[in-house]
């Protein structure tokens, strides 16, 4: 089934999911992913590395490329230990950003609820590709890996501005640039990072959450249902 390193092909192909791992079988053959990967183990024999390597690649194992419907772009993963593959979600912790991106959620889609929880992965399973442009982190060291993954970043850009059509939810001036121009054949839906808004009150966070569930009906697709896992935390 596998070609070349056998070993690295089972893992990558486990870790992505069959979906993503046909899209990215040749990438991950390259030199220039032979280089990252090298980087990466050194890094995590010597520094504790977040988050753990079985679910660096959670985002695409939980989203198949087949499946994507809305990508949602982050930075890299939170460097305290609380990341868990999807960019924003957390295993519990309620970060800064969270609040800000619960809080619009309940507001926009649910006003009767306090909140929803902080793990999306059910936001995943329906098809928001919640990618950071760094897979990891060092401990305590924000943007550590960010030039480590440029690369691969880049290479998985390329395979969704291939899809027919997908929406983009790009959150602050990184990830619009990170991403940068978007096929027209797609749709785009932009705001201020929802951390902005803690440090400038003039800056709103409108992520659009209705109107990107809009557009999927238009495409004859199934809504997003982003309150699916409600919690009943304050904010």
């Amino acid at each position: 089934m596998f070609e070349g390193n056998e070993r690295l092909h089972q893992i990558m192909y486990d870790r992505l999911g069959v979906s993503w791992y046909e899209q990215l079988k040749s990438f991950i053959d390259s030199e220039t992913f032979t280089i990252l990967r090298n980087r990466l183990l050194d890094d995590c024999d010597n520094n504790v590395v977040y988050p753990s390597a079985m679910d660096a690649y959670r985002a695409f194992k939980l989203a198949p490329y087949s499946r994507v419907k809305v990508v949602i772009i982050g930075q890299d993963p939170y460097h305290d230990g609380s990341a868990n593959g999807l960019c924003f979600s957390t295993k519990g912790k309620m970060t800064p950003s969270l609040r800000v991106i619960l809080k619009a959620m309940s507001e926009e889609l649910s006003p009767i609820h306090k909140y929803r929880s902080p793990e999306f992965a059910d936001l995943a399973s329906q098809g928001v590709l919640l990618l950071n442009t760094a897979l990891s982190v060092k401990a305590g060291q924000a943007g550590s890996h960010l030039s480590l993954w440029e690369p691969f970043f880049k290479e998985v850009k390329e395979k969704l501005f291939a899809r027919d059509r997908l929406i983009w939810m790009l959150w602050g001036m990184k990830a619009i640039n990170a991403v940068g121009e978007v096929p027209d054949k797609h749709v785009v839906f932009k705001t201020v990072h929802p951390a902005a808004t803690i440090y400038d009150t003039k800056n709103i966070f409108k992520p659009g959450f209705n109107s990107v569930n809009e557009q999927l009906k238009k495409w004859n697709e199934l809504p997003i249902d982003w309150m699916a896992e409600l919690d009943d935390l304050p904010f």
